[in-house]
């Protein structure tokens, strides 16, 4: 969810709310690496879900989730967009929009286990429903996101919250 919610925030308020003007085609080398991990993992999930393998599925996913995040970070495209560098610009485009090809995927692969968080996922991006077939669509260069209304797809679980669930299944381990 934070690695979601942080993608479409940095989109929202230095792209307009705009797929940001990158080709999939002519992504920088980091970025390319970033996709072709992600794309790995993606077929993990596709094969475990095959296999009916629902945990290793999920695990999948966590790992793209994971891949968006530690890539993200290490990027820190919140810094590069503040320098009014042109390079740095570039490089803050590929970031953003290989994270928003993360956003679109996970919005896909997350439907059999959170669907009202894929459809929120999915939404912006103006998809109604998870097809597979999506998960390698390439989002338009300058196309507009549906970002209104934007809100972080997961809520922090409050203490009251944590002892509620508890005693309604049992110790959580």
């Amino acid at each position: 969810g934070n690695f979601v919610h942080r993608t479409l925030t940095l989109i929202k308020s230095n792209f307009d709310s705009r797929v940001p003007d990158v080709q999939l085609a002519s992504l920088d080398k980091e970025s390319a690496i970033v996709v072709d991990e992600v794309n790995r993992e993606v077929e993990c999930y596709i094969q475990h879900f095959n296999r009916i393998e629902i945990r290793s599925a999920l695990e999948s996913v966590v790992r793209v989730a994971a891949i968006g995040n530690a890539y993200m970070s290490a990027a820190e495209p919140w810094k590069l967009v503040k320098t009014g560098n042109a390079e740095d610009m570039n490089r803050a485009r590929n970031v953003l929009y290989t994270s928003l090809m993360i956003v679109h995927r996970l919005g896909i692969l997350l439907y059999p286990f959170v669907p009202q968080a894929s459809t929120n996922i999915l939404k912006i991006f103006s998809e109604n429903e998870a097809k597979v077939k999506n998960l390698n669509k390439e989002q338009k260069a300058g196309a507009a996101l549906d970002l209104a209304g934007m809100k972080p797809l997961f809520h922090k679980l409050t203490e009251e919250e944590i002892e509620k669930i508890k005693k309604h299944s049992g110790k959580i381990a």
